[in-house]
């Protein structure tokens, strides 16, 4: 009966082992699909987080032949044209803990993930001894125009131009709405309003941030009223989390901003 119990478990891996390489084969081909109208300054990293948990397609199997499989993926978008590289974690890369390490680095380049603790841009490398061409060194940076916490990283390789498209073909026009702003005229008045969620808080500048007469950019109408700089206190009273616009209140006046220049204070 354990005779039997083993063979079923080997069989069951190797029908796991044969869906996350059909799985795998069939996403790098829908990567390469997606990609092939694009242009690209850069790799395209075939992300490996939480090798061993249940999570992955590729858990319950051993790590020589889950970097073939990942090796598989990486293959299969370099034979399209382009330059892959495999971004984990570094647990899981040191000492080969998930991943035949030595074998991904000689194929192809690593992208790390090893955090420091503190959003500031290191000077240094990492604290890592294998090969590392790029370093996701933080989760809690920012990016002006994006709301949230975004990583940061620092490449250690560069290329001279850009890959150009793989298909050439005439591409769909589009006319699209750069602010995807919702504006409705009021037949009344020739005033606008854009659609706001109400609140009511404290905010200010995580550096400096404009406060304009309406919430856009573009809009030759739009004008700056007044720059508030950090420690400078406005009104919150609306925010739209489609377009990223706040509606404040300054010094008597309405207007609006970027919501991720901006954050709540007591």
């Amino acid at each position: 009966m354990k005779r039997e119990n083993n063979s079923l478990k080997r069989i069951l891996v190797l029908i796991k082992i044969g869906v996350a390489m059909i799985i795998v084969l069939l996403s790098a081909l829908v990567v390469v699909h997606y990609i092939k109208d694009k242009s690209f300054k850069a790799s395209e990293a075939n992300e490996n987080e939480l090798a061993g948990e249940n999570e992955s397609i590729t858990y319950g199997i051993d790590k020589d032949k889950r970097s073939n499989i990942a090796i598989a993926f990486m293959d299969s978008v370099y034979a399209a044209g382009y330059t892959p590289m495999i971004y984990s974690a570094a647990y899981e890369l040191i000492d080969d803990t998930s991943w035949n390490t030595s074998e991904l680095e000689r194929k192809y380049k690593v992208w790390l993930a090893r955090y420091t603790g503190v959003s500031e841009r290191p000077t240094g490398k990492p604290d890592y001894y294998g090969q590392c061409s790029m370093w996701q060194y933080t989760d809690q940076g920012y990016v002006d125009g994006i709301l949230g916490n975004v990583d940061l990283d620092v490449a250690y390789f560069g290329y001279d131009g850009t890959e150009s498209a793989k298909n050439l073909s005439p591409r769909e026009e589009t006319n699209p709405d750069v602010e995807f702003q919702t504006w409705i005229q009021k037949e009344e008045t020739s005033e606008f309003k854009t659609k706001f969620t109400p609140c009511a808080e404290n905010v200010t500048a995580k550096e400096r941030v404009n406060l304009r007469s309406k919430p856009s950019v573009t809009d030759e109408d739009s004008v700056v009223v007044y720059t508030l700089e950090a420690g400078e206190i406005a009104r919150r009273t609306g925010i739209n989390f489609d377009v990223g616009w706040s509606r404040v209140e300054y010094n008597g006046q309405e207007l609006y901003c970027v919501s991720s220049y901006i954050y709540v204070v007591e």
